[in-house]
């Protein structure tokens, strides 16, 4: 069906969702650093772009997530990858609204908060992909 890069430092939820999102007949290709998800975005046909809103390497958040990779793609000018953006954060009272805003200012197509069911997932997909063709 369609290429996904996937942004996400959870090794056990990047199993999980790459399972579903092939069982759905996706290829998806993972990384734990939006450098190396940018560089293989802007170097490859990639139809969606699946991101986690922070990355932590250990206990500690890096800079090197979500929000800057969205940023960095939609400056490219002849590059139209819909994105997806997921958090956890995103149900959090305190950040929740932020990050939301924060997602769709540097230019997420679509939030969606963690957890969620594969079927939410596979229609939030399926929605960026058709508003994309």
């Amino acid at each position: 069906m369609a290429k996904l890069v996937l942004l996400e430092d959870d090794v056990d939820f990047v199993d999980l969702l790459c399972e579903a999102l092939i069982s759905d007949g996706h290829e998806v290709v993972a990384f734990d650093r939006g450098t190396d998800a940018a560089e293989y975005a802007m170097n490859n046909d990639v139809d969606l772009l699946i991101c986690d809103m922070f990355i932590k390497d250990g206990d500690e958040m890096i800079p090197d997530g979500g929000i800057k990779l969205i940023s960095k793609l939609k400056q490219v000018e002849d590059l139209r990858i819909p994105v997806l953006a997921i958090s956890g954060s995103f149900s959090d009272m305190d950040t929740g609204y932020y990050l939301k805003t924060a997602a769709k200012t540097v230019g997420a197509d679509d939030i969606l908060s963690k957890p969620f069911e594969h079927e939410e997932l596979r229609a939030r997909i399926d929605g960026l992909l058709a508003r994309s063709r």
